[in-house]
């Protein structure tokens, strides 16, 4: 039996169930107050030897009377310590903080999971769009970028400056990629027009989301867990279930490093609110910037057309055929113009019969023989027009291949004969 005297036994017992992380809560009874509401006390220290009740009632430890069964006797006072946690007021706050914290932080786990699902479904549904719309209105858009290239570069031909050849190139990469773009829509499979997500596909993406997302984890496995989430979302927008499953079972390796620190947990919990808090911002941000992109914005209209019986790509194409067969007329003309004008050239030029023999070893600054571009049927007037003797200028090779695609009439690639 320890006495009212032996208060060092008592810390010891106190310090040993605080040690062991126990959960403070205090029977409590006295003779006047036996049913009083601290009949059951939770207890913060205030020092090492005054603890403070529910109530407010601050009590000395030397009013204990047992601890973990060792009794004291006391003469008005009962109170024995069942369970202890913490050894001051300062820890029992930290660890109350911590809860808190830990319970925001769930709630805004939540929240990510639910925003990264709607931004991945948007963009799946835009992605199966745009295959939709390059099927359907793709290949008569290659053939007006073709043509608008065509216009073009003839027209830099025609008009030689900076301004016009920067347009004729951005005008045949847009055609290019137009291209590119069309050819890769055709060979899709059909099923990628339509992203429909059942329930139990987005059910399975907010858990994975909460178990990998790259923000709610420590630095250490933020490159580990960047590329789950990537990988996650290609799945997703994909309709595979299995693949979201097999991630899924990669997530339990993404452990943290365990403390038993409050303050290391409390400092790790807020820190991870903070990044989730951004990236809800960032998806928000994204969100609007998709939401007012016109790809987004045709796809709403396409919807809101079909409500009323309207195919509106059908109507883009026929509208599209229709600018195709006038910009086809500008092109014809531009021709007409480009092969009287290099006839006209060609027969005032006296400078190749005159000069050619003579100037035919001169190297131009782009590395090239003059003679050389003779011999692809280029005279002194051509190499001065076309600028073929400037730095960066085309080999006489591709100066002649190119020069007599635009003469053939078809302005395809291709050299007809």
């Amino acid at each position: 039996m320890i006495t009212r005297n032996d208060k060092s036994a008592i810390f010891d017992l106190i310090d040993q169930a605080m040690s062991a992380g126990k959960v403070i809560a205090i029977i409590y009874q006295d003779n006047e107050t036996t049913n009083s509401e601290d009949n059951v006390i939770p207890v913060r220290w205030i020092s090492n030897s005054v603890f403070e009740a529910r109530s407010k009632k601050q009590y000395k430890v030397n009013n204990v009377i047992s601890v973990d069964g060792y009794e004291v006797v006391d003469k008005s006072t009962r109170i024995s310590i069942v369970e202890v946690e913490g050894t001051s007021n300062s820890s029992t706050q930290e660890e109350g903080e911590l809860r808190r914290e830990e319970n925001r932080l769930r709630k805004l786990e939540d929240i990510l999971a639910e925003k990264e699902l709607e931004i991945s479904t948007a963009e799946g549904k835009i992605t199966a769009f745009n295959i939709k719309y390059m099927q359907i209105v793709g290949e008569s858009l290659v053939k007006l970028d073709e043509i608008e290239a065509r216009i073009a570069e003839l027209i830099s031909l025609l008009h030689p400056s900076e301004e016009y050849i920067k347009k004729a190139r951005d005008a045949r990469k847009k055609a290019e990629t137009s291209n590119q773009e069309t050819d890769n829509a055709i060979r899709s499979p059909k099923s990628k027009t339509k992203f429909k997500p059942s329930k139990d596909i987005k059910s399975l993406y907010r858990k994975l989301a909460k178990a990998i997302h790259p923000d709610l984890g420590t630095s250490e496995m933020w490159e580990i867990r960047n590329r789950l989430m990537a990988e996650a979302n290609k799945a997703y927008q994909k309709g595979n279930i299995e693949a979201l499953q097999a991630i899924f079972g990669e997530s339990k390796y993404l452990q943290e490093e365990e403390t038993t620190y409050i303050q290391k947990k409390l400092s790790r919990v807020r820190q991870k609110i903070t990044q989730v808090n951004n990236r809800i911002n960032q998806i928000e941000k994204e969100m609007i910037d998709l939401k007012s992109s016109n790809l987004y914005k045709l796809m709403i209209n396409v919807r809101i057309a079909k409500g009323k019986g309207v195919d509106l790509l059908s109507k883009m194409v026929d509208e599209v055929e229709a600018t195709i067969t006038e910009r086809q007329k500008d092109l014809d003309n531009l021709l007409v113009q480009f092969k009287q004008m290099n006839k006209e050239r060609r027969a005032g030029s006296s400078s190749f019969d005159a000069n050619g023999e003579e100037r035919a070893e001169e190297i131009l600054p782009n590395g090239y023989k003059r003679g050389e571009y003779y011999e692809q049927g280029f005279s002194d007037f051509d190499i001065d027009f076309w600028r073929l003797d400037q730095i960066g200028a085309p080999s006489p090779q591709a100066a002649g291949w190119v020069l007599t695609d635009l003469m053939d009439g078809d302005l395809d690639g291709e050299i007809d004969f």
